[in-house]
């Protein structure tokens, strides 16, 4: 049986990930069997959006459970979408994920970053969040523009660029993305390589745990690269 191909979805509290997903979801193959698992602590406010009307996709929630993830991928499924939780260090959940997909026979496939652009203007002190996302994508999707200036949006892009950052950079409009089924494309295109296969005879943990710099940790138990806390910028308040 072919392995279910996982999408996560990273992005903080109110930076519009569910309408996102929902308009991803219509890029999936006719054919396919979707699971959306989000996070409990986000499920009632996620039921709000376009994903609790019916579709004919399979509802899972996960759950932090002393640094793991915990959830199972129901049988049969073809298309995994994750949805990190918006308050949390998403690298902490990245680490758990490179764990998880492979002890749960799930192949990453592509891991976005939906970005509050509204947020991430009016607080730089969160370049170094959006950094850490960042490094893990495959795609960004410039979300929440709505008075944000052409031209901080403009220097957002660039920056990654002018770094060689080979992720793909897209505005969305209205929550709609241009083609949902080439953001699905699973050719990967991140600057990360923690999810990539074992190259040298290695176990991929070993490999990846040890090159990838988000991971790094000091003697003294805190990370290398420490980024901002999401929660003193995006409250519990948020929209999804």
């Amino acid at each position: 049986m072919t392995a279910a191909k996982a999408y996560i979805i990273l992005g903080a509290a109110g930076s519009g990930r569910y309408e996102i997903l929902a308009d991803l979801l219509s890029g999936v193959p006719a054919s396919g069997r979707v699971t959306v698992c989000v996070p409990a602590a986000e499920r009632n406010r996620a039921d709000a959006t376009a994903l609790g009307s019916g579709e004919s996709h399979v509802w899972a929630t996960w759950t932090w459970d002393d640094g793991e993830i915990d959830t199972e991928v129901p049988e049969g499924t073809t298309h995994f979408f994750f949805v990190t939780e918006g308050l949390r260090n998403p690298v902490d959940q990245i680490e758990a994920l490179s764990h998880w997909l492979p002890e749960n026979g799930v192949e990453p496939a592509r891991i976005l970053t939906v970005v509050h652009c509204r947020l991430a203007q009016e607080n730089p002190g969160l370049d170094k969040w959006y950094d850490a996302c960042i490094h893990f994508s495959d795609y960004v999707l410039l979300n929440r523009r709505e008075g944000v200036s052409e031209k901080w949006i403009r220097g957002f892009r660039e920056r990654y660029g002018k770094a060689f950052y080979p992720c793909i950079f897209e505005p969305v409009k209205k929550g709609r993305i241009k083609n949902p089924a080439l953001v699905l494309d699973p050719l990967p295109r991140r600057l990360s390589h923690l999810f990539d296969g074992d190259t040298e005879g290695e176990p991929e943990e070993a490999v990846a745990e040890t090159t990838d710099p988000y991971l790094v940790r000091l003697p003294s138990g805190k990370r290398d690269r420490e980024i901002p806390d999401i929660g003193d910028y995006a409250g519990s308040g948020q929209s999804v």
